[in-house]
């Protein structure tokens, strides 16, 4: 029995074997997978073979005239390609530096050319008779996007405080005080003077630049949007958003905190600081976190006159004192007045609700309209009953009474709509608009009027020597082998001349 209980286990066996043939079983080592050979490693082109082509472009257009404005565009544009090409560049942080403009125009010249062949001139750059012709010595560098494609700009592609402080001059100057002109359109005066102050700060931000003229600058931007604030009040959301001109008047306040925070550090102090700190003091009165930032100020601007005033509004607004805020606007200044303007719908909407918990605690009370209108600070009778209906409170203009009812008070669901306020805040400008955006006098006139203009062409419209001569130097080629020297190799760019033309 035991031989052939082994002789069946053995017989299993095997038939298990042969079963399981069909199904090998799987390695315990995976087999080594097939090497392949590292990719040839493609030969990258020397840097004369990239800058070959694109010097040959350059030669060949400025062998040629460049009449047209897209003539001289192309050829601007060709030599900053060669630029860059031929420019060093370091890839260690450490010791990348930020390019410091060289143009002194208000304009870059390629940027004149490209904007005028590509009929994109504002109105206020066009010359005489309107249109797409440019008059270049009107011309504001336009604000362009940062975008992840964009080209490092070269130095004369950045304005120098000298090109930057031209620019500002002239919009205060001569475009400024237009908005005050009736027949003058308010959307295109605002989004011309907001496009060049901001194109400004770009340059300002790109260069680092840290000065007291810098910071000059950037502070007569911050004045023109509150000036705005309160100036296009008024205007329909497709001319004037308000919420994007604070976004923007608070990136200048910004700006200035951390150009005053550095400035600082060097011992330098600039003289309106404590001006520009009241006022992100009063665009944050809502939030009590600022009471900290004003802690950390230096001494001297935080018992500055224009930082107490602020804490004196704060503290009104803080304890819905509606009397007491009207009384500090009253002698505050004008660019104050144009901050605390967004505030006025909030303090007037706590009176009514301060007045209807006091007097109509059980029946409704009437009260003279002419005394609302001094109390709430009113332009006049009916702003204030305009307000009053919006509020659901019943108004009889003839007899000028206000009935100050609490059930029928209801808040809206838009807030209302603000119109211009001549008398409390406008009234405070007593100089013209260019003055209260620079902060005082203006610089005079005749800088804008004396001031050249870079043009790299000649009467023929062929580049000049001087130009040649600064893009040799500037690509590190010696003046032996130079376009100007002359030669009688055809392969050696000459300066174009009438015999050497076709």
């Amino acid at each position: 029995q035991q031989q052939q209980h082994q002789q069946n286990s053995k017989l299993s066996i095997e038939s298990f074997l042969k079963k399981t043939e069909r199904f090998p079983a799987p390695s315990l080592v995976a087999p080594p997978k097939p090497m392949r050979l590292p990719p040839a490693r493609l030969q990258q082109p020397e840097p004369d073979s990239k800058a070959a082509p694109v010097r040959g472009e350059f030669e060949a257009l400025a062998r040629k005239p460049a009449n047209t404005a897209e003539e001289r565009y192309r050829l601007l544009e060709a030599r900053d390609k060669y630029f860059r090409l031929t420019t060093d560049r370091t890839t260690d942080i450490r010791k990348a530096q930020s390019t410091q403009g060289t143009c002194e125009d208000m304009c870059p010249e390629k940027e004149r050319y490209m904007r005028e062949f590509q009929l994109q001139v504002a109105a206020y750059e066009a010359g005489e008779g309107g249109g797409q012709r440019m008059d270049h010595r009107k011309a504001i560098k336009q604000y362009s996007r940062s975008s992840a494609d964009q080209e490092a700009p070269l130095a004369h592609e950045l304005r120098s405080e000298k090109g930057l402080g031209l620019a500002m001059a002239y919009l205060l100057h001569r475009i400024a005080d237009l908005c005050e002109d009736e027949d003058v359109s308010m959307s295109d005066w605002f989004h011309f003077v907001w496009d060049r102050t901001r194109s400004i700060r770009k340059d300002i931000t790109q260069q680092e630049l840290c000065s007291l003229k810098a910071v000059q600058l950037v502070e007569q931007c911050a004045r023109f949007h509150i000036h705005c604030a309160a100036r296009l009040v008024a205007e329909e959301p497709s001319v004037f958003d308000q919420k994007i001109n604070t976004e923007n008047m608070t990136k200048c306040l910004q700006s200035l905190k951390y150009m005053y925070h550095d400035l600082g550090l060097k011992g330098v102090r600039c003289p309106h600081e404590a001006e520009f700190r009241a006022y992100v003091v009063l665009l944050n009165l809502n939030d009590g976190n600022f009471l900290w930032e004003v802690k950390q100020l230096p001494k001297e601007v935080q018992q500055s006159p224009e930082i107490r005033f602020a804490m004196q509004v704060y503290f009104a607004l803080e304890n819905n004192n509606y009397v007491r805020f009207f009384r500090l606007v009253r002698q505050t200044t004008y660019m104050n007045a144009c901050i605390l303007l967004r505030y006025f719908n909030q303090i007037r909407s706590r009176a009514l609700e301060t007045i209807l918990r006091a007097y109509t605690h059980r029946t409704p009370a009437q009260f003279s309209l002419r005394h609302l209108t001094a109390l709430l600070a009113f332009e006049d009778d009916e702003a204030a009953a305009s307000f009053l209906d919006c509020y659901g409170l019943p108004v009889d203009v003839e007899l000028g009474t206000a009935l100050m009812d609490a059930k029928q008070y209801e808040r809206p669901e838009l807030p209302y709509q603000l119109e211009r306020v001549y008398e409390l805040v406008e009234s405070k400008r007593r100089c013209s608009v260019g003055e209260a955006i620079a902060g005082g006098e203006l610089e005079r006139e005749g800088v804008l009027d004396s001031h050249v203009l870079e043009d790299s062409f000649d009467e023929d419209g062929f580049l000049k020597e001087r130009i040649l001569r600064d893009i040799l130097k500037h690509t590190k080629l010696h003046l032996e082998s130079s376009p100007v020297a002359q030669s009688d190799d055809d392969k050696v760019f000459k300066v174009p001349s009438p015999t050497t033309i076709s």
